[in-house]
C-alpha cells in the first residue's frame, strides 16, 4: 500500500463517520422539533374543546334551555379562553 491509498482510505472513513454523525444529529433535531410542536399544539386543542363546549351553551341559551349553572360555567369558560389566547375571544 502506498501512502497516497492511506490517505485515501482515511479520507473516506472520516467522511463516512461524519456523514454518520450528520444523521444523528439530524435525527436529535427532529425529534426535538416534534416535542416543541406538541408542546405548541396541546393550548390549541385545549382551546379548541373550551370553544366548542362554550358554543354548545351559547346554542342552549339562544333555544331557552340554559340554566344558571350553564351560564356560569360559560363565563368561566370565557375567562379561561381569554386568558389563554390573550384576550381575543369572541
Amino acid at each position: 500500500m502506498t501512502a497516497l491509498t492511506v490517505i485515501l482510505v482515511v479520507l473516506v472513513l472520516c467522511t463516512f463517520f461524519a456523514v454518520l454523525h450528520l444523521i444523528a444529529v439530524a435525527q436529535r433535531i427532529e425529534k426535538g422539533i416534534k416535542r416543541v410542536a406538541r408542546i405548541l399544539d396541546r393550548p390549541r386543542k385545549e382551546i379548541a374543546a373550551l370553544e366548542a363546549e362554550w358554543n354548545l351553551i351559547r346554542e342552549s341559551a339562544a333555544a331557552g334551555a340554559a340554566d344558571a349553572d350553564d351560564m356560569k360555567r360559560a363565563d368561566e369558560i370565557e375567562r379561561l379562553i381569554a386568558r389563554r389566547t390573550g384576550g381575543q375571544h369572541p
